[in-house]
Formats: structure tokens, C-alpha cells, sequence
């Protein structure tokens, strides 16, 4: 499986934080229940578990906050992780773009 391009340039990215040569706030979101279909839904089914385990979007989603979180950056540099309880992957849509509009105007 190909990497998502964030994840083909963390190490650049990383590096220009560490040097300040960028300084941006970051916002990464993810739906708890993109981790997999619901055991009880009849879409469930230990293929499907296995196909989204191996993707593993909520893991990595908090393990690439944590990466980035622990950069050392220049003053203005921030990095936020929200997991949205109880939301999928079409409904955390909504849930971003509520989250990231107060982290864009520093309403949080």
C-alpha cells in the first residue's frame, strides 16, 4: 500500500520545524469509529475487520499527532489531535469542519 503523502514527507517536515523554518498549527481529526464497521452492523465481518485494521486510520492519526507534537518548534508552532467518540468516517466530515473552524480563529 502506497503512504499518504503527509506521511512521505514527515521527515522533511520535521526537519524544517526543528530548524524554525516553519511554524504552523496543525489540526488532525479523526471519527472513533473510522477504526472499523460496527461488530453489531450486518456489514461486519472479520474480512472487513482485518481490511481496516491494516489501514488503521485512528491509530495512526494519533500516532502522527504525537510525532508532530513532540517536534520542537519556534512559538507559534502547535499541533492539536481530536477523536470524535461515537462518529464514522462520513460523519466526522461535519465534526472537522466544526473542530477546525474554532481552531482557525482561535476560538478554542
Amino acid at each position: 500500500m502506497k503512504q499518504p503523502q503527509v506521511l512521505r514527507d514527515e521527515a522533511a517536515f520535521a526537519a524544517a520545524v526543528r530548524a524554525g523554518k516553519t511554524a504552523p498549527r496543525i489540526l488532525i481529526t479523526v471519527g472513533s469509529k473510522e477504526a472499523g464497521p460496527d461488530p453489531s452492523s450486518p456489514q461486519w465481518s472479520p474480512e472487513a475487520q482485518a481490511a481496516w485494521d491494516s489501514v488503521g486510520m485512528v491509530r495512526n492519526a494519533h500516532e502522527l499527532a504525537e510525532r508532530l507534537r513532540a517536534l520542537p518548534g519556534r512559538p507559534g508552532y502547535k499541533v492539536e489531535y481530536a477523536r470524535f467518540d461515537k462518529v464514522g468516517h462520513r460523519l466526522a466530515t461535519w465534526a472537522a469542519l466544526a473542530r477546525g473552524i474554532d481552531f482557525a480563529f482561535g476560538l478554542e
